[in-house]
Formats: structure tokens, sequence, C-alpha cells
């Protein structure tokens, strides 16, 4: 019905334009009247405009000037209308048969095409985010149900015992980030602590958002649980400007001055609660929305014990060399037995520098051994220092000195940092970067799923036997729901998955 009608309105409207001018009892006005009991059927079927329908079967003449609804000119209008709504009504209607819908998947079917068939697809028509439309083709053997609370977007990244994932959730169309752990593995002593004390964090962020801090997804039902096949998923909020990596070096003073002032703020609030973050790096700091810095993943953090930790070991705590201050890179002797919270003071100042000048003094070689690259710290410090020098920025060299200290005692403490006169002369007041009112940085890097990188497809052995954690959360009287609903793994991102 709709084609014949828009082919038969389409011919009376080019004789409509050629003769509209011409006296009221022209063919066209014959034409015309003819039509309007078939617009008229079509108005009162798809359209609620049946009284002029009613009156255009009338023989009343046709007014010329076209000042009426039943003169040529006005039936021509009602017609450009009908055809118009006639084929987005069609087009949504083929859309539909195909399972073209937003947030509906379904195979597309090329059985009228003419071409030669290629392997079979997908095709998912979702809001990602909400205010912009994706189209995403991957192998019809990859097929996302639809039940499901979340879809899976892209892989993230990962570390030793966790991977990060992009996710969708479906009813409230928003995308976060969801953490995937396997602790059912062999944990080690330092990786069960940890991921006790992000959940820990995660909690008390929860109840406590901090504008600095990454904080749990908390428009779904849960924002962390277990699965029965041995996985912490933990959702947070998506920064889709990405991490400070792709930020190194192409900042101005001020933003710089902006984020470490927001990194301070960031550090004292989880100082207070106890917490030693452990692995502060350009890779750990995010960029949300607005262009503020998150400080996230505190799958390193240990608690605090009346303001200090103890070492027993080399490796009893996760860090990273480059960024990790002396007193962890050093042999646990009388002098290095003991630390506290200055040593994120320390790497703080490593990434300030790093993103300042857009050269690191403190990358390892792979041939450098742990107690070679401890003896070159000085030296580096030192390059960092003259590298500011000649770039004339005296501000910023004096606050590293303050924080580059190899004697931990030495370096300043985070209330000394925000009393530092750099702030005051970049006219950066703490007070209104608690409350977000400093222009944030800018944002140069947008995560989207075509940048999303894949996971190894190497599948580690696990020890199911061994399982740390809940042990670990047994003994702090800690307790975590069960929830089987979603489950992702590798193999929901595998090679021929569209992400």
């Amino acid at each position: 019905m709709f084609e014949s009608f828009i082919k038969k309105a389409k011919r009376l409207l080019q004789n409509t334009r050629h003769d509209a001018s011409g006296p009221s009892d022209s063919p066209t006005n014959e034409k015309v009247k003819q039509l309007r009991s078939s617009v008229a059927y079509s108005q009162a079927d798809d359209w609620s405009t049946t009284a002029d329908a009613g009156s255009s079967s009338s023989s009343e003449p046709v007014s010329p000037n076209g000042s009426d609804k039943s003169s040529p000119k006005g039936v021509m209008n009602r017609v450009q209308s009908a055809v118009r709504r006639a084929t987005v009504k069609r087009t949504a209607q083929r859309d539909t048969q195909k399972g073209l819908t937003t947030l509906q998947l379904g195979n597309v079917s090329n059985s009228n095409s003419t071409s030669t068939p290629g392997p079979s697809t997908h095709k998912t028509s979702i809001w990602w985010p909400a205010s912009s439309l994706r189209w995403v083709r991957g192998r019809a053997d990859a097929v996302t149900p639809t039940t499901k609370p979340f879809l899976p977007g892209g892989y993230l990244g990962g570390g030793a015992f966790g991977a990060v994932y992009l996710v969708l959730d479906v009813v409230r169309r928003q995308s976060m980030a969801m953490k995937v752990v396997h602790y059912t593995r062999d944990f080690s002593p330092p990786e069960c602590r940890g991921l006790v004390a992000e959940l820990r964090i995660l909690q008390r962020l929860a109840e406590e958002p901090q504008p600095f801090l990454l904080r749990p997804y908390l428009d779904h039902r849960l924002w962390a649980w277990h699965t029965s096949l041995g996985y912490v998923h933990m959702l947070t909020e998506f920064c889709p400007g990405g991490d400070l990596r792709s930020y190194v070096g192409y900042l101005t003073d001020q933003e710089v001055w902006l984020l470490t002032a927001e990194l301070v703020l960031a550090l004292e609030w989880l100082h207070k609660q106890g917490f030693v973050h452990h692995d502060i790096k350009p890779g750990n700091i995010l960029v949300d929305n607005e262009g503020h810095c998150l400080l996230g993943d505190f799958g390193a953090c240990r608690e605090l014990d009346r303001g200090v930790l103890r070492r027993c070991d080399t490796d009893d705590a996760i860090r990273t060399d480059e960024y990790a201050a002396p007193e962890l890179l050093s042999e646990p002797t009388r002098r290095w037995q003991w630390y506290d919270k200055s040593v994120d003071l320390w790497s703080l100042g490593v990434v300030i520098a790093e993103v300042f000048t857009g050269i690191s003094s403190f990358v390892k070689g792979p041939n450098v051994s742990r107690n070679e690259f401890l003896a070159s710290l000085s030296a580096r410090v030192e390059e960092t220092f003259a590298r500011l020098e000649v770039m004339g920025r005296p501000d910023m060299s004096d606050l590293l000195q303050g924080m580059l200290v190899i004697d931990p005692y030495g370096r300043m403490s985070t209330s000394e940092i925000q009393r530092h006169r750099g702030f005051s002369r970049m006219r950066i007041k703490f007070k209104d970067v608690r409350l977000r009112k400093q222009r944030p940085i800018r944002k140069l890097h947008y995560v989207s799923m075509g940048d999303h990188r894949r996971p190894s497809t190497k599948v580690p052995d696990y020890s199911p036997s061994k399982q740390y954690f809940l042990d670990e959360l047994a003994a702090q009287c800690l307790t975590l729901e069960q929830d089987d609903s979603f489950e992702v793994s590798v193999s929901d991102f595998r090679p021929g998955r569209a992400t």
C-alpha cells in the first residue's frame, strides 16, 4: 500500500507543481479531487486529520490562490507531508523486521541481496554514550544475550591478577568500568591484602564520595560481587579522558599545577583513612568527562598500623620500580625496615616531573638491576632539577626538591605542599579546587571502543584449592554477595569480537 500510494502521490505532485497557477476548472484540479479520497484514507489510517478528508469530498470549487486546504497548493503540501510520513513509517517497519532496534541484537539476513554472500554478521544499535549512536559489527558466533544486565564493550587494561573492561548498563544506558579479579588463583599475601583494601576503600568512597578519587558505580543494585566461578566484579565510574600517559608533555604550566593540587587532595583523604596507595603512576591517574584527574586502582593499597608499615622482604608490596620510593626498593635492613605514607609523595613527585618535562629521568632499563637503579636515584633526581632550571621553572623545581628527597623524613607533607608559593602564583586556591571550581585540564584523549586493547589469549594456570581471598574476608568479618547473573572473561573479547 505504501509503495503504490507514494508513487501515485509523486506523479500527482509533479503535475500539481506544473499547473498550480491555472484556473480552478483545470485538469490538475480534477486530478486533485480524485486523489482527495486516498489522501483522506491515508490520514485517517496513520494520522489524525480526518476532518480535512471529509471536507475534501465535497463538490465546492477550489480557490486558485491556495489560501485554503482544498486548493491545489494546500493539497500539494498535504501530499508532501503524507509522502514523508509514509516513508518514515515504512523505514521504521523495515528496521524493526531486521532487528535493528536500540539495545536489541539480531542476525542480519541478506536473503534479498543479489551480491555474493559473505560471512554472517550481526549488528547491534546501542546508545554509547546516550548522545551518540554507534554501529558495532562482529562475528555471528560472538553473541551477547540481551537478558544480561550489562553489555561488554571493550578491554581497557589489566595487570598481574585482574582485568578492566568497559561495559554498558543496559537499563540506564550508562558506560562504566568493570574490574574482574580471579580470586581462586594462587594469591600472594600482598595481592590478597590489596584486593581486600580496594574493596574497603571503595566502600568508604560509596559512603563518602571524593572529587578526585575513582568512585564506585552506585546506580546498579550491586557495585561489587563475586561469582561461583571464582571472579570478583567491581563497578566503577568510566573516565572517557583516558589516563595521564596520553597527557605527558602536552599540558601547560597552569594545568600541571592544577592536576598536582587535585592529586594532593586525593592523597590527603586516602592517608587520613589510614591507607597508602603504593602504586602512583600515570597509568593509574584517570581523566574524567570534565577533565579532572582521578586517582584509581587501589589494588596495591595497604592499611597503616599506627601510622607506619613494616617491610619483611623486598616483594611484600605491590609497586612499579620506576615510581617507587627508595625505601621500597632497598633491602629491608634496620634503616629501611619501617616506612610510612611519604612513599606516595615520592611517587607523585616523579609523576609530576614526567608530566611537566615530557621526559622521565627514572626509566629503568631492562638490564639494570634493582640495586643499580637504587644507586643511581640521586643522579636521576639532580638530572630532573637541572632540566627544570633550563626550562626556567624555579617554582616547580623548588616543589620537586621538597618531594624527591632520598630521606623519607625530609619530604614535604600534603599540608606543606598545599602552602607552596607556586600554587598562589598560578592563582590556584585549594578551596576552589575541592569544589571543582577551577578550570580543568584540556581533554587531549578520548577513550572510544576503537581504542580498547584486546586481552592476552593466554589462560593463566589457576589453583582453585587456595582461596586466600575468602579466608581474608572471613578473618576481617567481611562478606561479599554472590551473583551469577553476569560474568565477564577473556572469551567475551576474543579475536573477531568487535570492540
